[in-house]
């Protein structure tokens, strides 16, 4: 089966997200726009999907677009039965603080996973509700 039938890029689809992949030598690289600018760059491997960045234009914040498209990704990662990792730190100047932005991902159903709190994983919703 190729990698654009699994269940994570079906899922990306019924909902709405526009995605790109380009095949690299260790899995693809996959660019998902949302329609009003928020935009995610990923690294999927079978077994392993690694959120690289996620960024809403400045102008486009605070309007629910990076959620929405973080909610789709975490989705098409249940629905492949794929681990969804990150490391949220700050991309720009106009970005949340360091904790800040974590806090926003733990309220998105990911968790730390290492003692600096930067590396995150995907637990579901039922980890968002705790």
């Amino acid at each position: 089966m190729s990698a654009a039938k699994t269940p994570f890029f079906a899922v990306l689809s019924k909902k709405g997200i526009v995605y790109n992949v380009s095949w690299q030598d260790n899995g693809l690289f996959v660019e998902a726009r949302i329609s009003g600018g928020a935009a995610a760059w990923l690294k999927w491997q079978p077994g392993r999907v690694h959120l690289m960045l996620l960024e809403t234009p400045p102008a486009m914040r605070n309007r629910g677009l990076g959620s929405r498209l973080l909610a789709a990704l975490c989705a098409a990662a249940r629905a492949s039965q794929q681990p969804l990792d990150l490391c949220a730190t700050p991309c720009s100047a106009s970005s949340l603080a360091r904790e800040d932005l974590i806090a926003w991902y733990e309220r998105r159903g990911f968790a730390r996973c290492d003692p600096s709190g930067a590396w995150m994983t995907y637990l579901g919703d039922d980890a968002a509700a705790a």
